[in-house]
Formats: structure tokens, sequence, C-alpha cells
């Protein structure tokens, strides 16, 4: 049988596991900051009545920038796409085109366990 899991990746060196979780938070800081200036920028947007189709192509570029950052995030290895956790080994799982944590992915194997078994 084939597993779905396949890019483990495991830092056991705990100054290397503290750079990891660094980056991570500087790099969901910054998407949070980008996030929210694309979301007040939208927002600026809704509150006109009438927009101009410059206005309208406008609002509409930056809600699908907004979109792809945030997309780009959730499936990134930064979080995981279960718990959102941001601290811990994650795993690649090509199936979902996403990225999990390996306590989610212990609870996952272990349900598709008793799921065979019954």
């Amino acid at each position: 049988m084939e597993t779905i899991f396949s890019k483990l990746v495991v830092i056991r060196d705990p100054k290397l596991r503290k750079v990891r979780d660094n980056l991570r938070k500087l790099f969901l800081i910054f998407t949070e900051n980008e996030y929210n200036r694309l979301t007040s920028l939208c927002n600026i947007y809704l509150s006109k009545i009438n927009l101009t189709n410059s206005q309208m192509k406008r609002f509409k570029a930056v809600r699908e920038e907004r979109y792809m950052l945030y997309r780009a995030l959730t499936h990134s290895i930064c979080l995981c796409a279960v718990c959102s956790s941001s601290i811990k080994d994650m795993d690649y799982v090509p199936s979902g085109k996403c990225w999990i944590c390996v306590d989610c992915l212990d609870s996952i194997k272990e349900n598709k366990k008793k799921k065979e078994i019954i």
C-alpha cells in the first residue's frame, strides 16, 4: 500500500527549531500585516457607492491579491492545515497539497486505522 504522506520535515536540533519557528513567525507577521492592508483597501472600495470602471478593476485586483496571499499562507509549511500550528514539524500531503503537523498526522493515521478495523 502506497502512503499518501511523503515529505516529513523534522528538525531535532533545538537551536535550529528556534530559527525555524522565528522565521515562521516573521513570515506570519508580514503576511498578517499585508493581509490587513489589503483588507483595509478593499473596505475603502466597498464603502463607495458608485465605483468607476478603473476603481472596480483595482478593487478586483486587490481582492484577488488578498485571496492569493491567504491561499499561499494556508498551503505553506508555516501553518498546519488542520490546527494552524506554526511551531511543529510538518509533513506534506500531496493529495491535499498542504502541510500537516505531526500531531494531526498521527491523529489522522489513527482514525484511518480505526476505520479499517470497522
